[in-house]
């Protein structure tokens, strides 16, 4: 039996549009699924009518993936940001629209401060004009390879710019506790994406299992409900200790592909046991 909690489409930072994502779901044989865009729920209404009118029963929860704003936490050497994953909760929402749309808002004009000071240095650079490599998501590595591409600078100086503008850009993203009072607030539960991988200044960085401890003390201690044990790209013996640890803090665990369509993200389903399914449906269905 097939699930996967963690699917991405072109609403975010995935290849292929939630239509396509669908066919592929119905494809793998895959029987509970949620879609989960990075900061926005674009893609729910249409996955919700496509489950419900499926000619054999699919199980579909409400997904988002929530890019959080970098954070110090307690006894942890690096500031960090982690993912978070709602689930269950009310797309329609108005607090969570709003403040979605707000984040939109503050990262498109992070973008365009950015290519002002560009232009300003002799780079002219228009936001529309920069390619994406990632779907509708458009990253600071997108600006670094267009201004590599049309201009070619001999020194740094431009490329050193972009770099500068990591913090400002993640200033912009939600907090973790904020993020989890969202997803309660619109009536989900809250889940930490792929624990052992968290990012610095949006470069991804792998961690130890002292610090997953560690920062999953302060997430439960602010509302965490959940973790990403069954992430398809972990080894089992690390799915094995997520769930020990999952189960030590009280939290549940869920199950997710990270599906994206290309850049070696492009297997969907995860495998699951009846008793983990289970687990899961248990939890979800009190959503």
């Amino acid at each position: 039996m097939k699930i996967d909690y963690h699917i991405h489409t072109l609403c975010s930072d995935g290849i292929f549009t939630v239509e396509e994502v669908l066919n592929f779901i119905q494809n793998q044989g895959i029987q509970s699924f949620s879609i989960t865009d990075h900061d926005t729920v674009s893609g729910t209404k249409t996955a919700k009518n496509f489950a419900a009118e499926h000619k054999d029963p699919l199980h579909f929860i409400s997904g988002i993936e929530i890019t959080c704003r970098e954070i110090s936490i307690p006894n942890v050497s690096t500031p960090f940001s982690i993912h978070l994953l709602g689930y269950g909760f009310d797309e329609n929402n108005e607090k969570l629209l709003k403040r979605l749309a707000e984040r939109a808002t503050m990262s498109r004009h992070v973008f365009e401060t950015l290519a002002g000071e560009l232009s300003s240095l002799g780079y002219n650079t228009k936001i529309e004009d920069i390619p994406i490599s990632c779907g509708n998501v458009l990253q600071l590595c997108d600006v670094s390879s267009y201004i590599q591409k049309i201009y070619a600078p001999k020194d740094e100086t431009p490329f050193a710019l972009i770099d500068s503008y990591a913090s400002p850009l993640s200033s912009v993203n939600i907090t973790p506790k904020e993020g989890i009072t969202l997803i309660h607030g619109a009536g989900g539960m809250a889940v930490w994406a792929h624990p052992f991988c968290v990012y610095h200044h949006f470069q991804k960085v792998q961690i130890s299992r002292q610090d997953i401890d560690t920062i999953l003390s302060y997430l439960t201690s602010i509302g965490l409900d959940g973790l990403e044990a069954d992430y398809l790209a972990f080894s089992e013996t690390d799915r094995q200790w997520l769930r020990a640890l999952a189960a030590r803090f009280g939290c549940f665990y869920t199950a997710g592909s990270d599906f994206h369509g290309a850049n070696g993200r492009d297997i969907m389903g995860v495998d699951s046991k009846s008793t983990a399914l289970q687990s899961y449906d248990k939890q979800f269905d009190i959503l």
